[in-house]
């Protein structure tokens, strides 16, 4: 048989599961060899090179345009949209541009990722930024509610401390910054007893109720609401 068609198998086989998140979940579910094979080493690779998708690869670019235009307009205490503080901030990180190296940047990528071959990113950088726009509509009427007086912005900044290693955060310490800030962006909880994490893409306060929020891209799908009741859970442990 030709070496084309020889399988290799792993370099070293993945057996501490430690920490599992919501995908691993759902691989372990569907088949507990598959989450071992592509989680195995591969000689030079740490584990399996999964293939790009457009979806997935698109998804993630929308996610860190949504993070960093969150966090900038935080500091700033979640300014009305056409106001000047939140005019200065677009025009500060100029997201399409953000969005264009961000997809220049994909491209060169995939043409050097083992399995890119083929990959073919259709979406323009304009596609991209109507789905975020749109995404970050929906998100962002709630911090408009709950946009900071100058005074509490003031008080914000001042006792507010950068996180360090979001693994060491405590469900105590978190529900205090949400207390205190109001919205968390990214934010890592794990579950004291069961080995379950999550990352969570935002959670903020409204009038008294924490809402637990995750940016999908693609189309609605039964595994999304699945998700984010597991970040619930996550967040009451």
């Amino acid at each position: 048989m030709s070496d084309m068609y020889t399988l290799q198998g792993p370099t070293e086989w993945r057996t501490n599961r430690s920490v599992l998140s919501y995908s691993s979940l759902k691989v372990l579910e569907r088949c507990p060899l598959q989450w071992q094979l592509e989680r195995s080493r591969y000689g030079d690779f740490e584990r399996f090179p999964s293939k790009p998708s457009e979806a997935t690869e698109v998804g993630t670019i929308v996610h860190e345009v949504l993070e960093v235009l969150f966090k900038a307009l935080k500091e700033v205490g979640f300014p009305k949209r056409r106001s000047p503080a939140f005019r200065e901030v677009l025009k500060t990180l100029k997201p399409l541009t953000f969005i264009e190296k961000k997809l220049t940047h994909l491209q060169t990528t995939l043409q050097n990722h083992p399995r890119g071959r083929g990959v073919v990113i259709r979406k323009t950088p304009h596609e991209v930024f109507r789905e975020c726009a749109r995404l970050f509509q929906e998100h962002y009427q709630h911090a408009e509610l709950r946009s900071l007086s100058s005074q509490a912005h003031r008080a914000l900044q001042k006792n507010t401390t950068k996180e360090q290693n979001p693994r060491r955060d405590r469900a105590s310490s978190l529900v205090h910054r949400l207390q205190r800030e109001r919205s968390l962006s990214e934010v890592y909880l794990e579950h004291p007893n069961i080995p379950i994490c999550g990352y969570v893409d935002v959670i903020y306060k409204e009038g008294e109720e924490v809402v637990i929020a995750d940016y999908k891209t693609g189309k609605v799908h039964d595994t999304h609401k699945e998700q984010v009741m597991l970040y619930c859970l996550l967040w009451w442990s």
